[in-house]
């Protein structure tokens, strides 16, 4: 029942509550074999156990194999801020890193984090696994660029954040992108409650923002291009829309490169690791 309960919560993305309800079909159509089922509570007590277990042993995955790390500081927990440390095979098949290929190796918190401080976990993790990795992707950030050169590992920087950082340096102090991109959140905001909110925008990010412009540029590319068919209220409140028509223009071709440069590095690079390892890169 144990196994049955955890295989349910993890597999079928169904709650505790639920898993109950479906031990109570079966013992209904199926003479009452499962016998007495436990409160959902303690089906929940159970798959926390299988995380923690899960969590303790992921660097033993990794003890006969090659792997890379990603190492990234995550969300903030109080005052203090999440190191997540990721592991993966360092020769993959040939395609896009998905969910389903790394596993959670080191969860660290710390009041900030520095160099020292990364470069300590990324040891720590190494020590776990019983070798070292064969390299490290991270985003483009100082501490963990320096974490990842003071241990000595080879470093390969995120594709998304460092073509986000080449928008950034384009399009941040440029007066007609900040209008734009402050028009698209003002109409978000003072409209989200009323009658015209279903054609709002999608929320920008505050942090990292450069890396996440698709979603509110494919919108806005979109609108333009239905403008003449809105009704006249949205029409006004989205006025600034075709005022802005070749900066619409040249961000949607913009984004329309970057992700295709995304893909193709990813996909190219999987394939070199697959075909010379990565430790010839």
């Amino acid at each position: 029942m144990v196994a049955l309960s955890v295989a349910f919560y993890a597999r079928l993305s169904v709650g505790s509550r639920q898993i109950v309800e479906i031990f109570n079909i079966l013992n209904e159509f199926m003479g009452n074999v499962f016998g007495k089922v436990p409160a959902y509570t303690t089906i929940g007590y159970w798959t926390q156990e299988l995380g923690l277990s899960v969590y303790k042993e992921s660097c033993s995955l990794f003890k006969d194999k090659r792997y890379a790390l990603i190492v990234d500081e995550s969300m903030m927990i109080g005052s203090e801020k999440l190191l997540l440390t990721l592991a993966m095979p360092a020769i993959n098949a040939g395609s896009a890193i998905t969910e389903k290929d790394i596993t959670i190796v080191d969860i660290s918190i710390a009041k900030s984090w520095n160099g020292t401080s990364i470069k300590n976990v990324l040891e720590k993790v190494a020590d776990k696994i019983g070798h070292k990795p064969e390299y490290v992707i991270s985003d483009n950030g100082s501490t963990v660029c320096k974490a990842v050169r003071d241990a000595g590992y080879a470093h390969h920087l995120d594709i998304s954040h460092t073509l986000g950082m080449f928008l950034e340096r384009v399009y941040k102090k440029e007066a007609d992108f900040q209008e734009l991109s402050n028009n698209v959140q003002l109409a978000r905001f003072k409209y989200n409650m009323q009658d015209v909110a279903y054609v709002q925008p999608p929320s920008q990010r505050s942090i990292a923002r450069f890396m996440n412009m698709s979603k509110w540029i494919d919108w806005i590319s979109r609108m333009q291009y239905l403008y003449h068919t809105l009704q006249n209220d949205i029409k006004s409140i989205y006025a600034f829309i075709p005022q802005n028509a070749s900066l619409v223009d040249e961000l949607a071709e913009t984004m329309d490169c970057i992700t295709k440069i995304e893909k193709d590095v990813k996909i190219m690079v999987g394939r070199m690791i697959q075909s010379v390892g990565a430790s010839n890169l």
